[in-house]
């Protein structure tokens, strides 16, 4: 019997996430990963997690939440998975930020992703980026968080662009 080449993914959040994977009798089971960790996972087991993401905004392969360390090279999505800039490992974020800021704008632009921008302002702050480093990511974090659905802890509603919730 061949063996199956994995992948391996980062948690860089301090967020558990719960995967579907295949166990030791092939059937699929869920699977709960703390923060912090590496997770090893076969091609098909990520495509069927992607295909079980509601919209495409919160396949976690896709919008930053995990990252790849190590895809399978003879994979149709890997080129995809790897040019994805809300994956950037956090090696390639400290070297943006310790780019030029033109570099580091324009980079900024093709990220989608508030988790992506959250890792990177703290990054930015661990590292003592300039101010302007900082308020760059800032306001692009600040920018696609505003599109979000905003709860703030203290209030009283739930805002959505164009919508107020109130409790019941």
């Amino acid at each position: 019997m061949s063996e199956v080449e994995m992948e391996t993914w980062e948690n860089p959040t301090n967020s558990r996430v719960v995967l579907k994977k295949f166990n030791a009798k092939g059937e699929l089971t869920d699977q709960l990963f703390g923060g912090r960790t590496k997770i090893h996972l076969t091609p098909q087991e990520r495509r069927i997690n992607q295909e079980l993401a509601a919209m495409p905004s919160q396949d976690m392969f896709q919008n930053g939440m995990l990252c790849p360390v190590r895809l399978v090279d003879d994979e149709d999505d890997t080129l995809a998975l790897a040019a994805n800039p809300n994956n950037l490992p956090e090696s390639e974020m400290v070297a943006l930020i310790k780019g030029n800021l033109k570099g580091l704008k324009a980079k900024l632009e093709d990220i989608t992703n508030v988790l992506t921008l959250q890792r990177m302002v703290e990054i930015a702050k661990e590292m003592d980026a300039s101010v302007s480093k900082v308020t760059a990511l800032s306001d692009r974090l600040d920018s696609l968080a505003e599109s979000e659905v905003r709860v703030d802890a203290d209030a009283d509603e739930m805002k959505l662009p164009g919508f107020r919730f109130r409790p019941l």
